[in-house]
């Protein structure tokens, strides 16, 4: 990476933080680009230099959010977890999406507050519930009773449900036991199936 480059990343991580952290105290439509701008000690232009508008810079931030989500649970093989949690040991696959949010958890805490008014939460129930259908498009999950996509909808939800509850609480909890608390409450519903 050239200086030049080295110089543009840092200069957009700085409006970024700064941007986030101007979301934790208010909410995005009472943001405006003279608030990032003056707060992170850096004129209009060279935020036009990397972002359109203020709108452009929260879909990025999401964007990169969501794709690092993606790749990490991307990886995760639901028999396996579950097999695991069966045998009593941790996911180590699925600590590791707990393990992510927990690393920016501030972050993580914004973008899902009600300051984010963009649909972050909804669209990230959107990509947990397309990788459970395409993890299990070919299974013998079509002949159960339930539709595979209301079975998706219900695992994407639970597992946002999980994330929020955590971060409500101000992670209490590690992410190692989280995993273990989720795969858990799935047994634990299987349980009574």
């Amino acid at each position: 990476m050239s200086i030049y480059e080295e110089m543009n990343a840092k200069t957009q991580q700085h409006i970024e933080q700064t941007f986030l952290a101007l979301l934790a105290e208010k909410p995005f439509s009472k943001i405006s680009v003279r608030d990032i701008t003056t707060k992170a000690a850096l004129n209009r232009g060279t935020f036009y230099l990397h972002y359109t508008d203020k709108f452009d810079l929260l879909a990025q931030i999401e964007a990169h959010y969501l794709q690092r989500l993606a790749e990490i649970s991307q990886a995760i093989e639901p028999s396996i977890v579950l097999q695991e949690a069966r045998d009593g040991e941790l996911s180590q696959f699925s600590a590791q999406v707990f393990a992510y949010i927990a690393s920016d958890f501030e972050s993580f805490r914004v973008l899902l507050s009600a300051h984010n008014a963009s649909g972050f939460a909804r669209r990230l129930q959107q990509q947990f519930k397309a990788q459970f259908l395409q993890k299990y498009a070919h299974t013998s999950f079509q002949q159960h009773r339930v539709p595979l996509h209301y079975v998706a909808a219900f695992a994407a939800s639970a597992f946002l449900g999980m994330i929020e509850e955590w971060i409500q609480s101000d992670e209490q909890e590690s992410p190692e036991q989280l995993a273990d608390y989720f795969v858990n409450t799935i047994l634990l519903i299987k349980e009574y199936e």
